[in-house]
Order: C-alpha cells, then structure tokens, then sequence
C-alpha cells in the first residue's frame, strides 16, 4: 500500500509535466480542455511547484518505507515519462510501445516492493496487452479527428489514414497476450499450482470479447481517450473482470 501511493505520487507529477508541455493543444482540444491546467483551474507556478512536491515525496517514501529496488525502478519510471513527454510521444509506434512499458514497469515495481520474483509469462502479457490498450488510446484520437475532418492527431504524428494500421496492431497485440496465457497454463508451475488448471481456459474467450470489443466500440469513436477509465466505467468490462476472477478460484480450489 506505502509503494502505490508513493508510484501514484510520482505517476501523477509525471502526468503533470505532460500537461504542462501540452498546454496549448490542451486549451483546443474538445475533451483535453476541461483538465484543471488547460482550464486554468489551477496555475503553472502552482503546477511546477507540485511536480516537485510530489517528486520529493515519493522518493522519500521509496527510501525510508520501502526498498532501494523499488525506488530505482521509481526513478527509471519518472525519468522515462519525462523523456516521452520531451520526445517519444511524437514519434509513430515508438509512442505507443513506449507507453507499454511503462504500464509494464508499474507492474516491476509492484514486483521489487514486495520482493517478489516476478514471472516472464506476467511481464510478456503486461507488454502485449498494455500495447494492445496503449493502440487503441490512438485509434480513439484518430477516430475522432477523422469525425471532425481533421487529418492529422495535434501534437502526434499520426494521420487519419493510420487507423487501419494502429486496428491491426491492437488487434495482434491483444490476441498474442491471450496466447500467453494458453501456453502459461499448461506450464508445470501453472499445473501444479492449479488443482484443474484446464478450468483457466474459460480466461482466454473473455479476454478475446473484452480485447475486440474495446477495438470496436474505439472504431466507432464510442471510446474514451483512456481506454483502462473506460474499462472501470463499462459494466461488460466490469462483467469480465469478475468472470476471470470467479473462473481462477474454480480453478483453484475445485
């Protein structure tokens, strides 16, 4: 609980940052401007100082309440969000597979603050469908510039005419992380663990619906810019979730 608060803490002046470079594009954007900095809710003096309040903070709960661990992989995160926000984030492809990673690295540090010796089956599925959610974060944008006539992202280098290609990637990169998960399930460490570990299958076709339906409704510009708040907010994914969770206690312990 001490280190998510204190990656939320540096999560969020990290996303404060962000806005600070993208103010402009912000204050026109027909969502974006309603963001406490573009609306002037709050000032850019008061913006920078949290940033490092926040930072501060943060880092001294890594030092003093959990491990040096956590507070490196902290670090790498911050100063990665710094650089995509400088520069990754106008470049095609390298944006999206960027932002994977650092979805991934949320899941490293959850890994080094408990010291838990974290599985390369959990960090290829974090990577693929943390890319699969990142593409549909851009087919969304994208969709909705091409409703409003608008042929380029602002701020992006993406182009209305990439939709179908960032459909596919997204696409791809969810059905590999469902592929993941079959051959997971038929390790010896899943087989042993599992008292009917074949009962986790049930895992994959949710999965796939929950994967393809957010492309859709992306497709049809009935998606929010950030795909996981849509999630929390959509009661089939909601549905999902407890399915998935129902499914690997049966798992367990039938």
């Amino acid at each position: 609980c001490i280190s998510f608060i204190a990656f939320c803490l540096v999560a969020s002046s990290g996303y404060l940052f962000n806005d600070l470079l993208d103010l402009e594009v912000d204050r026109n954007h027909p969502d974006k401007k309603t963001r406490p900095l573009a609306a002037g809710q709050i000032s850019i003096l008061y913006s920078k100082v949290l940033i490092l309040v926040l930072l501060v903070i943060a880092v001294s709960i890594a030092l003093l309440y959990v491990n040096i661990k956590f507070f490196i992989i902290l670090s790498i995160y911050f100063l990665s969000t710094a650089f995509y926000s400088l520069y990754i984030k106008r470049k095609i492809i390298a944006d999206i597979l960027t932002l994977a990673i650092l979805y991934t690295f949320r899941v490293i540090a959850g890994g080094f603050a408990v010291d838990l010796q974290l599985s390369v089956w959990l960090l290829a599925f974090s990577m693929f469908v943390f890319l699969s959610l990142a593409a549909v974060k851009r087919l969304a944008e994208l969709v909705e510039n091409a409703s409003i006539g608008q042929k380029k992202s602002v701020g992006r280098s993406y182009e209305v005419t990439d939709i179908a290609i960032i459909e596919g990637v997204s696409l791809v990169s969810g059905y590999i992380s469902v592929l993941v998960v079959v051959l997971h399930i038929f390790t010896e460490a899943t087989q042993e663990y599992y008292s009917r570990p074949e009962i986790l299958l049930g895992v994959c076709p949710i999965i796939v619906y929950w994967i393809t339906r957010m492309i859709l409704l992306a497709h049809r510009g009935q998606m929010h810019h950030d795909p996981i708040l849509f999630s929390f907010r959509d009661n089939p994914s909601r549905l999902s979730a407890v399915l998935i969770i129902l499914i690997t206690i049966v798992a367990k312990v039938s």
